[in-house]
């Protein structure tokens, strides 16, 4: 039993009814699973092209995602140590104002204690006596700044 499927073909301004043949009919059908075959493949093939970009574009933007990561983990390190020098430094500051305050005032405490003109009245009361001219030895020091003493001063 042939079967016979109808189409619809278009002549200009008219459209007409043709029966095909069961032969033609499984070929038609043939080249229509060919072609939606065909455009399968390459329909799988632009997809699989389309997953290679997309995943390079997934690397480079996990790769630059990573490196910013970084770069201000590394910035906020830096902000975090540069705050704690600052607070260092004010410290410091504060012990050294500190330190200068009580050396102002051990060499006012000292100054005010002695009596330069009550330690030459005992000194001069106890036998010393100022330096004559020919009891002044100077020494001449060659290319060294220091001196080695072998023997006694005269």
């Amino acid at each position: 039993m042939a079967r016979f499927e109808r189409y619809y073909f278009e002549d200009g301004n008219a459209a007409r009814q043709v029966a095909i043949p069961e032969e033609q009919w499984q070929v038609i059908q043939e080249e229509r699973r060919n072609e939606a075959h065909k455009r399968r493949v390459a329909l799988a093939k632009k997809n699989a092209a389309v997953m290679r970009r997309n995943m390079v574009y997934t690397t480079l933007m996990i790769i630059g995602a990573a490196f910013m990561c970084f770069f201000f983990v590394t910035y906020i390190r830096l902000q975090n140590d540069i705050n704690t020098s600052i607070k260092n430094i004010g410290s410091l500051e504060s012990q050294i104002t500190e330190v200068k305050a009580e050396n102002q005032a051990m060499i006012n405490r000292i100054n005010s204690d002695a009596n330069l003109q009550a330690i030459k009245d005992g000194a001069l009361s106890l036998g010393m006596v100022y330096a004559d001219a020919g009891k002044i030895v100077y020494y001449d020091v060659e290319d060294t700044d220091y001196m080695s003493q072998y023997k006694d001063i005269p």
